[in-house]
């Protein structure tokens, strides 16, 4: 298994021995972020992928102090 360009996920399979043989890669799955870290499962049928966090995190959190007394000045 290997992370191509444009973060697809390929898996390619490999004959050991003394005639080490590669197959022809295949596309397993593709991701819409950067993938930093994977791994697999042994029979290859799950991954765990460590992904960058996201860098905004909406809107900041406001805290409003004495609120109360703003409250009684609206009429």
């Amino acid at each position: 298994y290997y992370v191509a360009p444009g973060n697809a996920v390929m898996a390619v399979s490999v004959t050991p021995g003394p005639q080490w043989a590669a197959g022809a890669p295949a596309p397993l799955f593709q991701t819409d972020t950067d993938i930093e870290n994977y791994d697999v499962t042994p029979d290859g049928s799950r991954f765990l992928i460590s992904t960058p966090a996201e860098k905004d995190r909406g809107s900041p959190l406001r805290v409003i102090l004495n609120w109360p007394d703003l409250l009684k000045g609206e009429k």
